[in-house]
Order: C-alpha cells, then sequence, then structure tokens
C-alpha cells in the first residue's frame, strides 16, 4: 500500500492516497511530512495552482468575539509570556513583554491581536472537516480561558491539557497553564509550540464537529473514536505530528484490546490511513456522524467504501504498513 504512487486519481480507487473532491487537493495522506503547508503558510495546491485558505474559505463566517481571559493566579506566571508569543508567532527570545497586571478581558486589550491565530487554527479544522458549500456549525463567539484545572468545579484534573464546550454559538475552551508549563520544563519552546497548537486544534475540532448521538451510537467505544478520534485526526492532518507519533500510535493500536476503537490517536491513525481507499474519507466519515442513525464506525465505512469492506481486514491491512514502516525507519527491531 505505502509503495503505490502519490498522485491524484479519482476518489474511490483503490490505491489512491489523495483525491479531488469538489476542486479541492486533499493532502496526502497519512505521511504528514508530505503535507502541503505547515501551521504558518496557508497556501495549498488547487488544480495546480497556490490559493490561501483565506480564499478558499472566505465566504465563511468566522466568530466575530474572541476574547482571552487569563486566571488571576497565572497572571505574573513565565509560561503566559511564552504563550503569547506563540500566539503571535514570536521567537521564544523576543523581547515583547505582555501586560497582565489588568484584568482585562478582551484580546485586544491584553496584548496586541490574538486574531489571526485563532482564525487560523479554525481555518485548518474546518478545511478537513468541510468542504465548501458544505453546511458548517457556525461559532459566533469563543472565549479563551488560562489558567489552572479545578476538578471540584470542571471535573478535569492537572493532567488534562484542555477541554471545550459550546452552546448556542458560544465556544468557551480551557487551557491548562500548569500543563503547558510542565510540559516546558521538560522539552523547549518549540517543542511546546507544537504541543500548544496541536491542542488548538484538537480542542477547537469540538467546537465545529458533528456529534454522535450518544443514546444511538453502537456504544461508548464508537461514540468515543467518532468524537475524540475525529479531533485528533484533524489535529494529524492540519498540522500533522512526526513520524515517531503518527507510527508510534499504529504500534499502541496492535497491542490495544479495542483494536480502531481505540480513542484518540490510535483511531485518528487509521482514519487518516483510510484516505488511501478515499482520499476524502475523513471529511466522509464526519459526515456520516449526522448521516446516520445508530452510527457506527462499521456503518460510516460501509457507507463510504462499500458493504465489501470490514473494518478488521482493513484494519489488520493497516497494521502491516505500519509495521512495515516501523522496521524500515528503526522503530522496530
Amino acid at each position: 500500500m505505502r509503495n503505490q504512487q502519490k498522485h491524484l486519481l479519482l476518489a474511490g480507487q483503490r490505491n489512491t492516497v489523495v483525491t479531488t473532491s469538489q476542486d479541492v487537493m486533499v493532502r496526502l495522506a497519512y505521511i504528514p511530512k508530505q503535507c502541503i503547508d505547515t501551521f504558518y503558510t496557508s497556501s495549498f495546491a488547487v488544480n495546480a495552482r497556490e490559493i490561501s485558505l483565506e480564499d478558499k474559505w472566505k465566504s465563511f463566517s468566522l466568530p466575530e468575539n474572541i476574547n482571552v481571559c487569563i486566571d488571576d493566579s497565572m497572571r505574573q506566571s513565565s509560561i503566559i509570556q511564552l504563550y503569547a508569543k506563540i500566539l503571535l508567532d514570536k521567537p521564544e527570545n523576543d523581547p515583547m513583554v505582555v501586560a497582565t497586571e489588568h484584568k482585562a478581558e478582551n484580546v485586544n486589550e491584553l496584548v496586541g491581536n490574538f486574531d489571526s491565530f485563532y482564525k487560523r487554527v479554525i481555518l485548518r479544522v474546518v478545511n478537513v472537516l468541510y468542504a465548501p458549500g458544505d453546511d458548517i456549525i457556525n461559532i459566533k463567539q469563543l472565549t479563551n480561558m488560562v489558567g489552572a484545572m479545578v476538578k471540584e468545579k470542571e471535573g478535569f484534573d492537572g493532567a488534562t491539557p484542555a477541554y471545550l464546550s459550546h452552546h448556542q454559538g458560544k465556544a468557551r475552551m480551557k487551557l491548562n497553564a500548569p500543563y503547558l508549563e510542565n510540559y516546558y520544563k521538560r522539552s523547549n519552546f518549540n517543542v511546546l509550540k507544537n504541543e500548544q497548537i496541536g491542542i488548538f486544534l484538537h480542542e477547537l475540532t469540538h467546537a465545529y464537529q458533528h456529534y454522535p448521538n450518544y443514546k444511538k451510537t453502537e456504544n461508548a467505544d464508537h461514540y468515543f473514536v467518532g468524537l475524540e478520534g475525529m479531533a485528533d485526526a484533524v489535529r494529524f492532518i492540519a498540522k500533522g505530528f512526526g513520524d515517531k507519533e503518527r507510527i508510534g500510535a499504529g504500534l499502541q493500536g496492535e497491542k490495544s484490546e479495542k483494536k480502531w476503537l481505540t480513542p484518540y490517536r490510535v483511531s485518528a491513525c487509521f482514519l487518516m490511513w483510510l484516505r488511501n481507499f478515499d482520499g476524502d474519507f475523513v471529511r466522509k466519515f464526519h459526515h456520516t456522524i449526522k448521516e446516520i442513525d445508530h452510527w457506527s464506525f462499521d456503518k460510516a465505512i460501509h457507507q463510504i467504501l462499500g458493504e465489501q469492506y470490514d473494518a478488521e481486514q482493513l484494519w489488520n491491512l493497516y497494521l502491516k504498513d505500519v509495521k512495515e514502516e516501523a522496521l524500515e525507519k528503526g522503530y522496530l527491531k
């Protein structure tokens, strides 16, 4: 599978890695280093010409209000300075200092203008989940809280990087500042930057994705693949983890009793790999959540690829690909 040619073919052909969908090129499946764009460069190919995500999605309505609120307890923390530099795409040694002594809630009052960062993330999320013309969830207001998790109040402990909730067009994301601080201490600024961007991609997917109906979904495993597996798939596709994370997720999946129903990275990488069968698989998979009554992973595969495809069969083929690549790149002995 991995040695097949990687050029545009018609959707649904067995050995494709990338296909066209509504004249939009779908990024090369499964291999992050071959993604067309990176997070800070937003052009990509359409009919062999370069356009920006902003041009592609010019009719899409971004949130009208984007706000940042920092907990009082975190205002003097050095991680807030690094957080702001990442949002503004500044290097770690930039002399910029964020004024946090006042209780500013509006992002423009707090530090210049973070809007472009959030909009960049949102456009990447939307670009994976939807195609122009799709009915897209409308988020009018986004609030980013930055502070420590309070388990008694929020239900999440200090190991949780972030969470997002939304209702009636208003999304509220809480970013765990102590988590970022600890992450930075055991890594470096660039690694922290990748993690922070990845967290935003994952969490903002929850604002724009279709949620499975828990009562009408096969079971909890299928539900969390549709929810968290999809969010990590967007994170992989929109930014691109390295080989280590991608191959590691496959090897982890081989050990998991839940196999392709293991949420987060394991199911995410399997979803990406399924674009070998239809380059638009991830977007179509997302839409099956809304289209199929009593949704399940298997029903989604049947709707997209056909009844002749079996999840177990595809999973075993995926693991074969993963192990071959892991051996080639030295991740397995």
